[in-house]
This record gives structure tokens, C-alpha cells and sequence, in this order.
């Protein structure tokens, strides 16, 4: 066979010893090693040429995976032994990524000593082989499966099933064949996919694509190997399809059986993330799991334990299991799967049920106090309600009540910030928080000098002025009686610029009207006084 004759642009062409004993993704069955590669000339073209290890046995494919430059084209070819045509390898691209597949399949058994594997490519760069091995995809079988037994999920209510991308949103290719369904369901599986880190809505579709042409036309499989698959904004992606595609998904549809672990697929569920998150392997593979990504993950795996009764227990990466030699889910994501497995455990006995649903608004009046009010439209097993400030990185509780019924409350004493969330948190009666609300304010900068209130009025404990100033003042602030006799000092000083606060008490003194003297002094003898009255009813 003759090579295509163009100009190449393979600057330097290298390789990466392929393991041994264990792959990284979950498509090669047995690793096989290539040799030092060579570069050759050949009418005039540079080709790259290297040769495998002895074979372990037949096989009816070989895949390889490697990294070009971003954006490069490349072919490739594959010779069985020293006797055979050269094949043309089908070769996968994943977007932006560096990483390529490359791979041969043929419907029968082959049997050959080993291969020898070309590539040639526009902008290619560096070449490099990461792995490669043979695979049997007519040992795919179902063994232990019954067929045509569908046995459905049963979700409880207790978990929200996420959001799913169905197989028709993301165009997926019809299967091949006809599915069979799960007879039971006994693991959860956490795969990474070991190639390209979708983020937005536009490239999870198109990498979901890939990886079924992928595993359909490469690796010979009826479709996508993993049940469902995660990029990393944590969208969630259907990947075989179910037994009943007319059942929603929060209904608890029948899964059929997976590609994901050999021989280990029956009973087994397959989750992946999407990228590549082992850095031993590479600059190309140091991807990691986001908190939107895991915030997703987590809901997935416990929805479907809930669902479709699987021991929380049973949630392994590929590589936990014993027949398996991979590094997938990838190094990064094995790290986090203890604490993955605790915060499944966690949401299990929590729940996602929410123990109230309230309606809640936050503005800021007039006087730069910040007034919240809440409306609760419905009460489940809700023990208490918190209100949570957030200002910069510190958050403060402000207000706390077990009496779970619509109200209000004055936030006296926010922080001057430049933006201040705050939080309605409900507690269910197993002491587990919801954040049910959360709005935003930003104190204005008001154009006049001075701002001063007091609240509440009338009080019974305490009471809380609260004043702005536009520019650093000498600040004196008296609390007097109705009969202008002095009872309490409450500021002396200088104050920045800005909002602040001052609690007062008037424990045993009479009930009856007060008045809050404030003057404010700038440098140039300017002054502003504002007297403010209060009504204490909590006296003698």
C-alpha cells in the first residue's frame, strides 16, 4: 500500500513507554507495549513507525491512545504481523483536547505476533503513545443476564432525581441490536472518561458523540459503554439507553447492561466523569473534579441507590475491582472517593425533601436598614428557621426562631460591605439545614452627609442606633430622658466613613419615652445633630 503523499508537519515524533501492567481508560482489555519508534522517509514524507510487543493472544481489535497538537490532522495505518496489508486506523479527535483514539477492529478473531502502526499528519507536532492494547469485543457477552426480565427502579421521594440529558437531546445513534435489561442491581461504578473535559452545554453533546461513535465503531460495542456520564459544570448526560425509554427518569426507569467493567457489568451501573483526571500520565491529564461536577455526582449516586436499592457501600472506582488493571477513575478522582462515599451516605439519611417551602424578600429602606420578610407557603417536618449573613468571607446567624410561621426582621446591624447575601435556612427535625432562600443587598452610598435611626421603637430589651457618615467625623451620641436629664453616653469618638452601630439597654429603668442626642463634627467646624426619639415599655 502506498502512503499518501503531502507535505508533513511533523516537527519531532516521540513516544511514551505504555505500562505494562495497567491501563487508564476502560476500552483496552490487555495492555500490549510499543517499541522505540522510528521516523522514516518515503517519497518524500516523513512517516512515523513503530512496532508492539509479542500480542497476548487472539483479539478482534487494537487501540491506541495518544496526544498530537490540538487542532492537527493525522492518519494512521496498522499492519498484523510483517505478512498483512497495511489497515487504515480509524482515528477520533476530541475537540479542543490533545488527545486522539486510533483504532481497528475486525468482525472475526485475529491472530498475529504483533503489529506495526504508522501515523503521518499536518501540524502534528509531537506525537505521543500513550497506551495501547487488543481487545475481543466478541467476549462482551451477558453472562447471568436474564433477558427480557425488566426490573424497574422504585424511588422512594426521599432523593430528587437530577436533571438528565436524554439520549434524543444530545442526538445519540440508535443502538445496536436490541438491549438487555439489568436482572438486578447490586454496584455503582465511577469511571473517568480519560479524554477530553467538556464544560459548556455545547461540548458535553458533542464529547457524549465521540465517545459513543468511539465505542461503537472502534471498540464494537451495541453503544456507550457507561450508563450516565458528567461534564464539569455537572450536567448529566444519559449514555445506554434504558429498557423503557417512555419512563422518566425520577419514575425509576429499567436499566439495561452496561460496557464498563469486564466481566462485571451485569448488576452494575456506570457512572463517568468526564475528562482526564490521572497525572501521572501527563500534562494532558491533570483535570479536576469541580464542585459543581461532585455537587452533581453525589445527588446521581445517591438517587440511584435510593432507587434501584443499592447497598451505599457499594460504590467503587474501575479500579477497586479485582479483575480490573486500570488506573481509572484517574488518580485525582480516586482521592476524593472517600469523602464522595461519606457525602452519598449523608444525603441518604438526610434527603433532599425540602421541610418547608417559604417565600422570602430582602431590601433596604430609606434609612439603610436592611428588612427582611418571609412568607411560609407550606410547612413539612421543619424544626426551626435561620437567617444567615454573609459579608465578605464572614458569616454571622442573626436571627433564630422555632415558631415557623411568616414574618419579618430588621438587620440592624449589617456591616458597611459592598454586598451582603443572606441566607433563610430551615432545619429538618433531624437537625439536617436547607438553604430554602437567598437574596443579595448592597447598602447604598447615600449623596447627604448624615443618616441616623433607632429601632425598634418602642423596645422592650434592647435598641440599636444605627447612623451613616460620608467622611470621618468626630462622633458624640447621649441618651437622655424626657425630662432632658442624661442617662446613658453611647459614643465618643472618631468614626471612619460609612455605616455603623451601636446597641443600648435600659434594664430597670422606667417605662416611658427617651431621646437619642447625635451630633456629628467635622474638621472646619461643621456640625450636624439629629435627636432621635425611642420608647422603652420594658421598665418598672
Amino acid at each position: 500500500m502506498r502512503m499518501p503523499r503531502r507535505l508533513l508537519l511533523l516537527a519531532l515524533l516521540v513516544l511514551v513507554p505504555v505500562a505494562r501492567a495497567q491501563q487508564r481508560s476502560d476500552v483496552v482489555e490487555r495492555p500490549v507495549r510499543i517499541q522505540t519508534p522510528a521516523l522514516k522517509k518515503e517519497g518524500g514524507h516523513t512517516v512515523w513507525e513503530a512496532r508492539s510487543d509479542t500480542l497476548p493472544g487472539p483479539f478482534t481489535g487494537i487501540i491506541l491512545r495518544g496526544t498530537t497538537r490540538p487542532g492537527a490532522t493525522l492518519r494512521g495505518w496498522i499492519r498484523l504481523g510483517d505478512r498483512d496489508d497495511w489497515h487504515e486506523l480509524t482515528i477520533l479527535r476530541q475537540q479542543r483536547s490533545a488527545i486522539f483514539w486510533a483504532g481497528y477492529r475486525s468482525d472475526s478473531l485475529l491472530h498475529a505476533p504483533f503489529f506495526r502502526v504508522r501515523f503521518e499528519g499536518e501540524g502534528a507536532g509531537v506525537l505521543q503513545i500513550i497506551e495501547a492494547g487488543t481487545f475481543n469485543h466478541l467476549d462482551d457477552s451477558l453472562q447471568g443476564a436474564l433477558k427480557w426480565h425488566i426490573v424497574p427502579g422504585r424511588p422512594s421521594g426521599h432523593i430528587r432525581a437530577p436533571h438528565l440529558i436524554r439520549r434524543s437531546e444530545w442526538g445519540a445513534r440508535p443502538f445496536i441490536g436490541t438491549p438487555t435489561p439489568q436482572p438486578y442491581y447490586d454496584y455503582e461504578t465511577f469511571h473517568h472518561t480519560a479524554g477530553f473535559a467538556p464544560r459548556t452545554y455545547e461540548e458535553g453533546i458533542q464529547e457524549v458523540r465521540n465517545i459513543q461513535q468511539f465505542h461503537q465503531d472502534v471498540r464494537g460495542w451495541s453503544d456507550i459503554g457507561y450508563h450516565f456520564l458528567l461534564d464539569l459544570e455537572g450536567r448529566i448526560y444519559q449514555g445506554r439507553p434504558f429498557a423503557d425509554e417512555s419512563i422518566p427518569f425520577d419514575q425509576g426507569p429499567p436499566l439495561v447492561i452496561g460496557a464498563h467493567v469486564g466481566g462485571h457489568n451485569t448488576g452494575n451501573i456506570g457512572v463517568a466523569i468526564m475528562g482526564c483526571f490521572h497525572p501521572p500520565e501527563g500534562s494532558h491529564c491533570i483535570d479536576q473534579l469541580t464542585p459543581a461536577a461532585r455537587d452533581s455526582l453525589v445527588l446521581l449516586l445517591a438517587y440511584l441507590i435510593d432507587t434501584y436499592g443499592i447497598d451505599p457501600l457499594h460504590i467503587l472506582g474501575h479500579r477497586e475491582w479485582p479483575s480490573a488493571s486500570t488506573a481509572c477513575p484517574g488518580d485525582n478522582n480516586m482521592a476524593l472517593l472517600p469523602a464522595i462515599r461519606e457525602e452519598v451516605a449523608e444525603l441518604l439519611k438526610r434527603g433532599t425533601t425540602r421541610p418547608a417551602e417559604l417565600v422570602a424578600e430582602v431590601s433596604v429602606d430609606a434609612d439603610g436598614v436592611v428588612r427582611l420578610r418571609w412568607n411560609v407557603v407550606t410547612l413539612r417536618n421543619a424544626s426551626r428557621l435561620a437567617i444567615v449573613r454573609q459579608a465578605g468571607v464572614r458569616a454571622d446567624t442573626i436571627y433564630q426562631t422555632t415558631e415557623l410561621a411568616s414574618g419579618e426582621f430588621a438587620d440592624v446591624t449589617a456591616p458597611a460591605s459592598a454586598q451582603l447575601v443572606y441566607q433563610f435556612v430551615v432545619f429538618s427535625d433531624t437537625g439536617y439545614p436547607f438553604v430554602l432562600a437567598e437574596d443579595t443587598v448592597q447598602l447604598p452610598h447615600y449623596a447627604d452627609w448624615l443618616r441616623v435611626a433607632v429601632f425598634p421603637s418602642p423596645f422592650v430589651e434592647e435598641a440599636r442606633l444605627r447612623y451613616y457618615l460620608r467622611t470621618t467625623a468626630w462622633v458624640e451620641a447621649d441618651l437622655f430622658d424626657v425630662l432632658g436629664r442624661p442617662v446613658r453616653r453611647l459614643i465618643r469618638g472618631y468614626v471612619t466613613s460609612g455605616w455603623h452601630g451601636v446597641s443600648f439597654a435600659l434594664r430597670g429603668a422606667a417605662t416611658g419615652m427617651y431621646y437619642v442626642r447625635f451630633r456629628a463634627s467635622l474638621i472646619g467646624n461643621r456640625e450636624f445633630v439629629r435627636v432621635i426619639p425611642v420608647v422603652y415599655v420594658g421598665g418598672l
